[in-house]
């Protein structure tokens, strides 16, 4: 039960977030200093590696599909990467304060702010922004999707 079967030491920082691939192959993290890595762990090889955000990067989150991979940032973008085509959409200004947590809900890509306190939730095809929601300055710590086109919200 305690044995390690791969370890990774591609962040310099402290790591905020750990997702994985939807066949299970990656591990995805982000970290203090910015950095997003894919890690194959079986192989355990970092096949690739970029600085998501300006300031750390503080969530991520894979479609069921595993075609993307989003983050969130501590200056308040986020960003998509295309896991095909490896290649990545601008930061898009998504709050005021970093982003606490990121989730996909079917075709849609849904983030909350914690020092805003609001619900963003774009389009993955050009992040085209669809709604937000405002939770009069409650500090949201994270969201998870439960029902199509619902929130849940700790």
């Amino acid at each position: 039960g305690k044995r390690i079967l791969a370890k990774m030491s591609d962040h310099r920082l402290q790591v905020n977030a750990l997702t994985f691939s939807s066949n299970g192959q990656f591990v995805y993290s982000a970290g203090m200093d910015r950095l997003v890595c894919a890690f194959q762990w079986v192989l355990q090889e970092t096949p690739w590696r970029f600085y998501a955000h300006e300031h750390s990067t503080t969530c991520l989150a894979t479609d069921r599909m595993g075609a993307f991979l989003v983050s969130g940032g501590g200056d308040g973008t986020i960003t998509l990467r295309n896991l095909e085509t490896l290649k990545d959409s601008e930061p898009l200004k998504a709050h005021k304060g970093r982003i606490s947590s990121c989730v996909f809900l079917d075709d849609f890509l849904v983030t909350a702010g914690l020092d805003d306190g609001k619900v963003a939730t774009w389009q993955t095809r050009g992040l085209t922004p669809l709604a937000k929601s405002d939770f009069h300055g409650d500090c949201i710590i994270d969201i998870v999707g439960c029902q199509p086109g619902k929130l849940k919200r700790w």
